[in-house]
């Protein structure tokens, strides 16, 4: 996890590390999740983490950053986001 973290801080440029290391649990949580319920037309991983933490250092809202990228990136299916 910590490695994660390390990366996205290195590739975004994102200096909120307490911000970045929840983003990557909550990531990682999600990832889980969908494994667990077979919810496989999607993807959450570390691409999409770094896009969530780009569009968090523009909007300044972790909630609202990821609704336009994790949340849409999880699966196409409304009713399971």
């Amino acid at each position: 996890e910590e490695t994660m973290v390390e990366r996205v801080l290195a590739i975004t440029g994102c200096s909120d590390k307490k911000s970045v290391r929840t983003m990557t649990q909550i990531v990682r949580s999600i990832a889980q999740y969908c494994q667990d319920n077979l919810i496989t037309d999607g993807c959450c991983g570390v691409r999409e983490l770094i896009a969530w933490v780009q569009s968090f250092m523009v909007c300044g809202d972790i909630q609202e950053a990821a609704h336009y990228t994790i949340l849409s990136s999880v699966t196409a299916d409304s009713e399971s986001r």
